[in-house]
């Protein structure tokens, strides 16, 4: 949901029309980093943050691509599994 508020500047019934501050709006991409790699810059965590040879294994994955959807698709994506450190810790399906 931070997402598609991030990348639409609407609640997810799509309100308000036209966003709030719409010159605001960043791209799913931008608000992917957002969430990922900036973080883990911004601490230091030269090991979190994408997902690339030792790397925690720490990630989600989702029921559909964000980076390809329409972005007032994104409140209708899931969490299908997470991993922390490598392990399932959540299954959806």
């Amino acid at each position: 949901m931070g997402m598609h508020a991030a990348v639409t500047r609407q609640r997810a019934d799509g309100t308000p029309e036209g966003g709030w501050y719409p010159d605001s709006r960043v791209t799913v991409a931008e608000a992917l980093k957002a969430y990922t790699s900036t973080p883990a810059a911004v601490h230091h965590a030269v090991n979190l943050g994408n997902i690339s040879a030792g790397n925690l294994a720490d990630l989600v994955v989702l029921s559909g691509n964000i980076l390809e959807i329409p972005p007032r698709q994104l409140p209708e994506i899931r969490v299908d599994m997470t991993l922390f450190n490598g392990r399932m810790v959540h299954r959806r399906f």
